[in-house]
């Protein structure tokens, strides 16, 4: 949820998956499953996380929840016995050969399968994560998840959400973060 905290939540963005070693889940588990926004959407992530950073925000200095406290209210919704039921009987999980690539939007609800005994001791996997280039900056989301983000100990991305732009609205491709590197960021887009 927090890799695209600072974009619109209207705006297209997604994550590529792709595991390092050979997936075979019948045999030794280690995929990702993931459930298809056509059954459930994982849009409702978002507004949870806004709405406990706001709950976070009105109370008093004295009251604020510890860092394991923040981090149990966090999980509370992700990993709570209806989310992991809609997990359970609703996900795909695919089988992955060297060079297999997953490729799901923010909203897709997923996660990864625990790796059991088998010849595989670790499962590694590269993850890159891609916004749209039109994305536009949501201060007053990032503003509301700052608190949320503190408390958890995530200082370097409330200093990268804080600093990538400065105005609701901004386009983030146009940000002076990007101003050397801008060029090499952009996939070409065939028409």
């Amino acid at each position: 949820m927090l890799s695209f905290a600072c974009q619109q939540l209207e705006d297209f963005s997604c994550t590529l998956w792709i595991p390092l070693t050979k997936i075979d889940t019948d045999a030794q588990g280690g995929g990702m499953s993931y459930v298809s926004k056509e059954k459930f959407s994982g849009r409702f992530l978002y507004d949870y996380a806004c709405i406990l950073s706001s709950y976070v925000q009105g109370l008093p200095q004295d009251a604020a929840p510890s860092k394991e406290e923040m981090g149990r209210l966090e999980s509370l919704m992700v990993n709570s016995p209806e989310v992991d039921t809609i997990l359970r009987t609703q996900a795909e999980t695919d089988d992955f050969e060297l060079g297999d690539a997953l490729v799901f939007d923010k909203e897709v609800m997923h996660r990864t399968c625990l790796l059991t005994e088998g010849p595989i001791n670790r499962r590694r996997a590269f993850v890159m994560r891609f916004i749209a280039a039109d994305s536009t900056y949501d201060l007053n989301r990032v503003q509301k998840l700052k608190p949320f983000m503190d408390i958890l100990g995530y200082s370097f991305f409330t200093t990268f959400a804080l600093d990538i732009c400065k105005e609701e609205g901004e386009l983030i491709m146009e940000s002076p973060l990007f101003n050397t590197t801008r060029a090499k960021r952009l996939i070409p887009v065939k028409q």
